[in-house]
């Protein structure tokens, strides 16, 4: 799952983390790699099946 509320994403149920930077977070979500774009991005909180993004989010991007 992934929630989206204001300048926050929540997500659960991910696989694995593959780069956090203040421009982009990438992660694997399902089958999908997904792309998180913006400014002042961070990991708000991480834990083993969830993990939130926080920061001005601009694209959210899936790819197969």
């Amino acid at each position: 799952m992934i929630y989206i509320d204001n300048n926050k994403l929540t997500i659960q149920n991910y696989k694995k983390v593959l780069k956090v930077s203040d421009l982009e977070i990438v992660f694997i979500f399902l089958k999908q790699t997904v792309f998180v774009k913006g400014d002042n991005l961070s990991i708000s909180y991480f834990e083993k099946d969830e993990f939130q993004i926080q920061g001005k989010i601009s694209t959210i991007e899936f790819y197969d």
